[in-house]
This record gives C-alpha cells, structure tokens and sequence, in this order.
C-alpha cells in the first residue's frame, strides 16, 4: 500500500539523474510510492515535445514500470472538482493538472512528494514533502 504520490517535479528530477532525487527514492521500498494517472500524462507530454521523443519515452516507462499508477476515476474527479472550485473561490487556484493530482494524493491519504511546497501549501489538509530538502529516512 503506498503512503506517498510523487509528483511531476519529482519524477522529472529522477528521470534526469539527479543524485538526491535517486538517493531519496532508494530510501522507500517501491510499494510505499505511487504517481497519478496526470503525472503518466504530463511525463508522457514531455517525452513526445523532446528532441528524442523515442529514447524519453523509453526512459518514461522504464521509470514507470514498477510504480503503480492510481487512475483518475470518479471519486478522485469528484474531489478535484470540489478542491478546484474551493481554491478559485478563496483566489488562490492552482494549475489544473497539479489540482488534480492534489486532489487524488488527499483523497488517497497519500503524502505528494513535491518540490514545489509553496504551490501545494494552498491546499489544506494536503500532507506535503520535499524530499531534496527533507529525505525520507532510510
């Protein structure tokens, strides 16, 4: 069961090889973390626009392959749609993709591993980390 989502940021920095994204995930068995279903497709977005999309895209789902993915299904559309609407209403509204993916990591119980807590902070209730400045423990 995992107890962590990573975000986009994250994966991103695992993907280019940064030594504290690796040393942070090596911390965590692989079935403590999982991604959403919106970080698959911003990930796959950024492999197709690259200048290699063949080689990204391989990197993108040998990265993928033993993480699981949590869809976007209906419950964590529901909880979106309500986060959404609560952000814009108070005038502190997020990107929809980042929106989303908070909502499925609330809904889930799950820490966002993100590097981007100021941006996240917006959303109460939302357990946060950023695993460059705060590593899990080993």
């Amino acid at each position: 069961m995992p107890s962590f989502l990573l975000d986009t940021h994250f994966c991103i920095h695992f993907m280019r090889g940064r030594a504290w994204a690796r040393s942070a995930l090596a911390r965590v068995q692989v079935a403590e973390v999982a991604i959403s279903a919106v970080t698959v497709g911003e990930l796959c977005e950024g492999a197709h626009r690259s200048d290699h999309p063949a080689k990204e895209m391989a990197k993108t789902e040998a990265f993928l392959k033993p993480i699981e993915v949590i869809p976007l299904g209906g419950e964590e559309a529901r909880a979106w749609g309500l986060l959404e609407a609560k952000l814009r209403k108070e005038g502190n509204p997020i990107e929809a993709e980042d929106c989303m993916i908070a909502a499925t990591a609330h809904r889930h119980g799950l820490t966002l591993v993100t590097g981007n807590i100021k941006h996240f902070a917006r959303v109460k209730g939302l357990k946060v980390v950023d695993w460059e400045t705060h590593p899990p423990r080993a």
